[in-house]
């Protein structure tokens, strides 16, 4: 331990030796860190400006190199101070970038030869966008240098609160542009596949209604939200006139813990395997929501003191949920294991982690190795995962479902040919019944009648020829109630035999056309529904429409389809409120898992019976 203070005193007195020796810069240079060639001054006086931080002596700063660049919780101002020398024969055109966006208040200033010759506006993400000095998600600040100058650039950090990581680079112009050119190329296509799927996510919730596609399009929302957050794009495009959405990166992340707390309970059935972790998260959602949300939409408010409790607070409660989260669905995939369960934990152990090692850094003042690059990969790995997983669900859930229905389908198929049947066959039983009892006895009593009215007056003719005509009545009834025999003829032989008939009996012209009936597909109970469907329209089209066109068509492909037309005077078919006829044929209908449309105008009337 003493050789280590020993050590870092040396570093310490050695940087203060070297500080005094501005840096050559090299004619050839893309980029350099500012952790290779600044100094850094570390202050609890906020107030303090650059004139005075400019006469400081060199044995105040101590070299950056001997740090990380990392500068934990508390309300302090990093001066960060780079003594450089241009001995070329030309100007340059250089550019200072950071690239850590949370900074709460940043400032650049540039003193050539000891005088202060150039210094920029206050900007960071307390402030809003427009106060940058250029236009970009990252902090810039543009240097020309003269030839054979001596420069001091001064960057001031300023921090209430938050880590901080001086993530500064000390650029050659061009080169900055085209490089910039290239991540700026790669980073939108990354950020157009997180806004696609958080799009798709977000449109299937909204058309499935599922709570899981919810929570789990609310998640891509938040991630989206961070990513925006944490890369400076939103800044730049979504808020940029409202600085007070720059401090809301904890609202963001409750955003994410309450999508991912949400999926967890719903796709790994927390309620049903682990209840005790079930009313954890149950709590725990009410607690994010209830508290943490306006204490954090208030931090603008919020004393400093009061902020870094809940801040800290926050975070250990996260930590905890996280724990819970990961322990719960270990327990699960054990006791279920299927494969789902195991790549539902895969998909979120990527931004665990990240928000692990952000969490460790934020409450135990550690640098970690993780960085804004390894967050953004990993929730677009995150985000395709889960969206894997949650597909394959509603796949399996599609296909049980279309089982379910297919198997329904078919048993409300037989029970309607069942039905249908059963009908039939009661309409020949009635008709059997009436031809060989009812007519017969008709008949006997016409013979005896007449062979007991011998004076035949008219009213004895009036009585036989009324018995006769209640015969050939009961003979037409008998006919109507089993209309088609399938034993003596096909379906397209008894419709024909109907159109001759109607053509016959009234003054109506029928147009008639059949494609691919094939007779063989149909069962006997679709056959004598489609001709009693076809009768009853018959019936209707010659009682009410005054038409004297018909165009019918049946068809029998992927489905059968029976198409009736009549150039009729038409009718409002919400306004019929009686008419057993249409009745029926939409009873047949739905029997047969089919639907049965009508439409109507002064023009005519079109009927349509599918199945």
């Amino acid at each position: 331990m003493y050789k280590t203070l020993v050590y870092t005193f040396l570093l310490h007195l050695l940087s203060c030796c070297l500080s005094a020796t501005p840096t050559l810069l090299p004619p050839n240079f893309e980029s350099l860190n500012i952790l290779e060639l600044g100094e850094y001054y570390l202050t609890a006086n906020l107030s303090l400006t650059a004139d005075e931080v400019q006469h400081l002596p060199d044995s105040a700063f101590a070299a950056l190199s001997v740090t990380d660049g990392s500068f934990f919780a508390g309300d302090q101002a990093i001066w960060v101070k780079i003594s450089v020398q241009h001995d070329e024969m030309q100007a340059r055109d250089l550019l200072l970038e950071v690239r850590e966006v949370r900074i709460n208040e940043i400032q650049f200033f540039s003193f050539r030869d000891g005088q202060l010759v150039d210094s920029s506006g206050v900007t960071g993400d307390y402030h809003p966008f427009a106060s940058r000095a250029l236009y970009h998600p990252y902090f810039l600040y543009p240097i020309n240098m003269e030839q054979g100058a001596n420069y001091d650039i001064f960057i001031c950090y300023k921090k209430l609160g938050e880590t901080i990581t001086l993530n500064t680079l000390f650029w050659e112009k061009n080169a900055f542009l085209e490089v910039d050119r290239n991540e700026s190329f790669v980073f939108n296509l990354f950020l157009g596949a997180l806004l696609c799927i958080t799009l798709i996510a977000t449109v299937i919730a909204m058309v499935t209604g599922r709570k899981l596609l919810k929570s789990f399009a609310l998640y891509c929302v938040a991630c989206l939200l961070m990513v925006l957050l944490m890369t400076g794009y939103g800044f730049m495009y979504l808020w940029p006139n409202y600085p007070y959405w720059n401090g809301l990166g904890y609202f963001f992340v409750i955003l994410y813990y309450l999508g991912m707390i949400q999926m967890t309970q719903l796709y790994m059935e927390t309620k049903r395997f682990t209840p005790r972790f079930h009313r954890f998260f149950s709590i725990s959602q009410w607690l994010l929501t209830l508290v943490f949300v306006p204490l954090v939409l208030s931090h603008w408010i919020i004393p400093d003191s009061a902020k870094a409790i809940v801040g800290r607070t926050g975070l250990i409660f996260l930590f905890l949920i996280t724990g819970a989260i990961v322990l719960s669905c270990v327990y699960i995939i054990h006791r279920k294991r299927t494969w789902g369960s195991a790549f539902f934990l895969l998909g979120f152990s990527f931004t665990i982690v990240a928000l692990i090692l952000f969490e460790v850094e934020q409450i135990g003042s550690m640098d970690t190795f993780w960085g804004t690059e390894s967050t953004l990969l990993c929730i677009l790995f995150d985000f395709l995962i889960l969206l894997t997983v949650f597909s394959n669900q509603i796949r399996q859930t599609f296909l049980r479902n279309s089982q379910l229905k297919q198997a329904l389908t078919e048993t409300q198929l037989s029970a309607a040919h069942a039905l249908l049947e059963g009908q039939q066959k009661e309409r020949q039983r009635l008709s059997r019944e009436l031809h060989d009892g009812i007519s017969i006895q008709m008949a006997l009593l016409k013979m005896n009648l007449s062979s007991h009215f011998t004076e035949n007056t008219a009213a004895e003719k009036e009585i036989i020829s009324s018995v006769g005509s209640i015969a050939q009545d009961i003979r037409a009834f008998t006919h109507a109630i089993a209309p088609l025999n399938l034993d003596r003829q096909t379906l397209t032989e008894a419709v024909d035999d109907l159109i001759l008939k109607v053509q016959n009996q009234a003054n109506l012209q029928v147009k008639y056309r059949i494609d691919d009936l094939d007779e063989g597909a149909l069962a006997t109970q679709e056959k004598h529904a489609i001709f009693q469907s076809l009768q009853e329209l018959f019936n209707n089209t010659l009682k009410y429409a005054e038409a004297s066109r018909v165009a019918l068509s049946l068809v029998n492909k992927d489905r059968f389809e029976l198409i009736f037309e009549d150039n009729g005077k038409g009718f409002d078919p919400a306004e019929i409120k009686g008419g057993m006829g249409l009745k029926n044929i939409e009873a047949r209908a739905k029997l047969l898992n089919g639907s049965f449309a009508v439409h109507s105008s002064g023009a005519g009337s079109r009927f349509e019976l599918i199945f």
